[in-house]
């Protein structure tokens, strides 16, 4: 599904240009869409946390740019790690442009790894972003696994990375660095390992 939520607003700093220039006044299908209406941005956990702050700092900041002078307003839509925001904005929110949302940074891995999600990142268009994030993919495996390097594997056929990090128990508790697992996997796949150890 083609995604149009933020088409709209990119033509706004243009428009702001020419409407400096003397020329005879013309009709603006844009402002004419956003004049008296609200724009939404959308996220996907509570107002209170950080991605409240970010959504209110882009509602603040966006406003100018935006013509016909829209009323830019937050709207929470927490639940399942940002996917009911995501699955709304894919499959049933307005695709005209009066919506805009602020996803949780694990949207991309979502997207491709989880099997259960209705959206696809690739398919939104995306026009920056507030922060800086890592990113990276979980391997998964059974507490105490014999094979921890095949979940590691599992990760790395379909994508690429430059690092891997390992969080392990210490030492005396933990399989995995008793049987020097971030050095076997540092020789398998040939990329660097972080281990973080925790304090027990």
């Amino acid at each position: 599904m083609s995604k149009r939520i933020i088409s709209a607003l990119v033509p706004a700093a243009a428009l702001a240009i020419a409407a400096s220039v003397a020329a005879p006044a013309a009709a603006d299908p844009v402002a004419d869409f956003y004049k008296g209406r609200e724009v939404r941005i959308i996220i996907g956990a509570g107002v209170g946390g950080s991605y409240g702050l970010f959504a209110q700092i882009a509602a603040k900041y966006i406003a100018p740019y935006v013509p016909g002078n829209p009323t830019i307003v937050v709207q929470a839509m927490p639940g399942a790690g940002g996917n009911v925001e995501l699955n709304y904005m894919d499959n049933a929110a307005p695709q005209d442009g009066s919506m805009v949302f602020l996803p949780m940074q694990m949207v991309v891995h979502e997207s491709l790894l989880n099997p259960r999600v209705k959206y696809k990142a690739k398919d939104f268009h995306w026009i920056g972003r507030i922060t800086d994030v890592a990113l990276g993919a979980p391997a998964e495996g059974d507490l105490g696994s014999s094979r921890p390097l095949d979940a590691i594997e599992k990760v790395l056929v379909d994508h690429q990375f430059d690092e891997i990090i390992m969080a392990t128990l210490p030492r005396h508790l933990s399989r995995w660095l008793r049987a020097d697992l971030p050095h076997r996997a540092e020789h398998r796949f040939g990329l660097p390992v972080t281990t973080i150890i925790t304090k027990r």
